[in-house]
C-alpha cells in the first residue's frame, strides 16, 4: 500500500476543501431559493455539514517553508481538483426544480466521496490518525447526506 507524502496529503485534502466549499456554496443558495420546504431544509442542513468539512479540511493543512524562503499556506492548497470537476460544479449551479436540484445534490457529493475514499487509502492511518479521521467523517457524512435524499425522495413522492 502506497503512503501519501505530507505534500500528497496536503493536495488531497486540499482538493476535498474546496469540493466541500463549492458544494456548501451552492446547497446554501438552493436552501434559501428552494420553493419545496423538505428539500431547503436538506439543503441548508447539507450546506452546513459541507461548510464545516471545508473548515476541518483547511485546517488540516500545514504551512510548507521551502529552502528558497517561499511557503505554501494552508489556503494555497484549496483548490479545485481538476477542470472537469470544476465545470460540473459550475454547470450544477443553473439546476432549477426539485428533482434536477436532487439528482445534483446526490451526483456532487459522490465526487467529494470517492476522493476523500481514494485520499483514505493513501494517508497512514498510524502516522497520521487526524487526517484519516477527518477522511473518515466526510465519507460517512456523505454516505448520511445520500439517506438524507432518499428518504426525503420517498416522502415526497410517496
Amino acid at each position: 500500500m502506497a503512503t501519501a507524502t505530507l505534500w500528497d496529503t496536503a493536495v488531497g485534502v486540499g482538493h476535498l476543501a474546496w469540493c466541500s466549499r463549492q458544494l456548501g456554496s451552492l446547497l446554501g443558495v438552493w436552501a434559501r431559493d428552494d420553493g419545496t420546504p423538505e428539500l431547503a431544509r436538506m439543503f441548508g442542513t447539507m450546506s452546513n455539514h459541507h461548510a464545516e468539512w471545508a473548515a476541518a479540511c483547511t485546517a488540516r493543512l500545514p504551512t510548507v517553508s521551502h529552502s528558497d524562503g517561499t511557503s505554501w499556506t494552508p489556503e494555497r492548497f484549496v483548490a479545485a481538483p481538476n477542470i472537469a470537476d470544476e465545470a460540473l460544479l459550475t454547470s450544477s449551479a443553473g439546476a432549477t426544480g426539485a428533482d434536477a436540484r436532487r439528482r445534483v445534490a446526490e451526483r456532487l457529493p459522490l465526487l467529494v466521496r470517492d476522493r476523500a475514499r481514494q485520499q483514505r487509502k493513501l494517508v497512514d492511518g498510524v502516522l497520521d490518525e487526524p487526517t484519516t479521521d477527518l477522511l473518515d467523517t466526510l465519507i460517512a457524512g456523505v454516505e448520511t447526506h445520500l439517506l438524507m435524499l432518499r428518504r426525503g425522495q420517498d416522502g415526497l413522492h410517496g
